[in-house]
C-alpha cells in the first residue's frame, strides 16, 4: 500500500478456518494484534502493510460498530491531526436485570436511555 494512509475491512477477520484476511496480511505485512478482549468485538485485527495502518473490523455489525468507536476512530482522529482528550459523560440508569461478564474482558451492553416521561 504507498496511496493510503489507512486501510479498513469489516468482515472477515475471525477466529476460523476461513480467514483468509489474516493469512492475506501475514503475507502482505505485519499484524499488531489479532484479539481484543472487548464483547462483542474479539476479532479485531490490527496492524501495517507497508505505511499503511489496516484496521479490520468483526463482521458482526454490533462488535463493528464498538471496534470502530472504541478502537479505530481514536486513532483516525489522531492520525489527522486532532488532539485525542477522552470525553466521558456519565449518565445514571437503573438496570432491570442481572449483567452477565467474563472477568478479564470489558463488556459493552445494549440498552435504552432516555429522559423524562416515557410512554
Amino acid at each position: 500500500m504507498t496511496q493510503a494512509d489507512v486501510l479498513g475491512t469489516r468482515a472477515g477477520v475471525s477466529v476460523g478456518d476461513a480467514d483468509y484476511t489474516r493469512q492475506s496480511l501475514h503475507k502482505l505485512g505485519q499484524i499488531n494484534f489479532w484479539q481484543v478482549a472487548i464483547k462483542p468485538g474479539k476479532p479485531f485485527a490490527f496492524g501495517k502493510l507497508n505505511n499503511c495502518w489496516f484496521y479490520g473490523l468483526p463482521g458482526n455489525p454490533v462488535a463493528a460498530v464498538v471496534t470502530l468507536e472504541q478502537l479505530v476512530q481514536p486513532v483516525l482522529r489522531k492520525l489527522s491531526g486532532e488532539t485525542v482528550t477522552a470525553v466521558v459523560k456519565l449518565l445514571c440508569a437503573e438496570c432491570e436485570v442481572p449483567l452477565k461478564k467474563q472477568p478479564g474482558r470489558m463488556a459493552f451492553q445494549r440498552g435504552w436511555y432516555w429522559q423524562g416521561e416515557h410512554g
